[in-house]
């Protein structure tokens, strides 16, 4: 079954957009600056995207979407419900979260997927805004997707040889077949008549007279 890791690209109340939870293999390698590069600002209502990520040698994709972030997000109980939450320039906060799974692989990941992944992001990001500047990225750990992954479509069937074709090598076999049998058939008209060996024999006789 393949593998998918929870990640998340967010800007704090003070702090600019970087990378808050990431795979734990690219924490390890300390490759984690590709989520920042490769995560593009996208509206709440947008559909997930999709994209290509090269990191340390590892091919990964990796769904999002954007959320903005409300007091339900928050464990601050300062916060009025439903209100949303500002940055320090009174701008509404916003986060991207997503699954980063290995390219290649067979699976990738749904809705059902992508609200595990906003578990997680939640979670790690109230840990982000109570010290932001003391902050270092969370590791993710595997979790299972279990999104099934659309067949392939049947590959189309090859090609009809054109008929203008067909006839044209069934006329060439048929002018070679004929030719076959010229070469073969004997040549018309006897065999020469031999030398006459004997003048008398051989010589017409005269008309007789009348």
């Amino acid at each position: 079954m393949t593998a998918g890791w929870p990640v998340l690209v967010a800007a704090g109340r003070r702090r600019d957009y970087s990378a808050v939870l990431a795979p734990d293999f690219l924490v390890e390698a300390r490759a984690y600056g590709v989520l920042t590069d490769s995560l593009r600002t996208l509206a709440p209502d947008d559909p997930p995207r999709v994209v290509a990520v090269p990191a340390g040698g590892v091919r990964l994709r990796i769904t999002y979407a954007a959320h903005d972030v409300t007091s339900a997000d928050l464990d601050d109980p300062g916060v009025r419900p439903g209100a949303p939450v500002r940055d320090e320039h009174g701008r509404p906060l916003r986060f991207l979260y997503g699954v980063a799974w290995r390219e290649g692989t067979a699976g990738e990941p749904g809705r059902a997927e992508l609200e595990v992944a906003l578990g997680e992001a939640r979670h790690a990001y109230r840990r982000f805004l109570a010290d932001e500047e003391g902050f270092t990225v969370l590791p993710s750990s595997s979790f299972p997707l279990r999104t099934p992954v659309s067949a392939a479509p049947a590959a189309a069937p090859p090609p009809r040889p054109a008929r203008r074709r067909t006839v044209v090598l069934l006329s060439g076999t048929l002018i070679a077949l004929i030719a076959l049998l010229v070469l073969l058939l004997p040549r018309g008209g006897g065999d020469p008549d031999p030398v006459c060996s004997d003048p008398a024999r051989c010589s017409p006789s005269p008309s007789p007279v009348r």
